[in-house]
């Protein structure tokens, strides 16, 4: 008789991992597994450049199962342009693996914003290419997470200070909403 151990759990099947326009402010991101073996969580990873990512959502696994599984969810902060998302499969004694990088282009037509200074430090001056007026701005970190709003004042934000990087400035007004990407320095 031989004894033998399997010290490394079999990895989890990825059956497919996909990104589709949800509605004009979302990516639904659907990814199937065929087999889960100690299987903890999925990290949503989101980039705007392909290079470097952020966790967007942790998604629970089931942990084991021998049976197709399907996952969703959502990015409702998606960047302006092109958006790259890989999952990151985590077990539970701390193995991973990375999915393949899928891309999906989210362009918001014709409405754009101007902004200047972009990169910029402390304030900027926002215009709609359209001439449209904008009443609200929102910021948003690389995780979606809301970090500065308020109303606008002749065309300018003072958003104080922020930590150098890349946001999201998402301007209202009654008919829509426009993103671009805000860099800060």
């Amino acid at each position: 008789d031989a004894n033998f151990t399997i010290d490394q759990a079999l990895p989890v099947e990825l059956l497919s991992f996909t990104a589709k326009k949800e509605t004009n402010e979302s990516v639904a991101l659907h990814w199937r597994t065929g087999l889960e073996i100690n299987s903890k969580h999925f990290e949503v990873e989101k980039s705007n450049n392909g290079h470097d990512f952020s966790v967007l959502k942790i998604v629970t696994a089931k942990g084991n199962s021998f049976r197709e599984e399907t996952y969703v969810s959502n990015d409702n902060n998606p960047f302006s342009g092109d958006n790259y998302y890989r999952l990151k499969q985590v077990d539970f004694d701390g193995n991973f693996f990375y999915s393949k990088i899928i891309s999906i282009n989210f362009e918001e037509g014709n409405n754009r914003l101007l902004l200047f200074p972009n990169p910029a430090q402390n304030k900027v001056t926002v215009s709609e290419k359209n001439g449209a007026v904008i009443n609200e701005v929102v910021i948003y970190n690389q995780l979606g997470q809301e970090v500065w709003n308020g109303e606008i004042f002749n065309n300018t934000i003072h958003f104080g200070p922020l930590t150098s990087g890349i946001y999201i400035l998402e301007a209202k007004n009654e008919e829509v909403k426009i993103r671009e990407r805000l860099i800060i320095e």
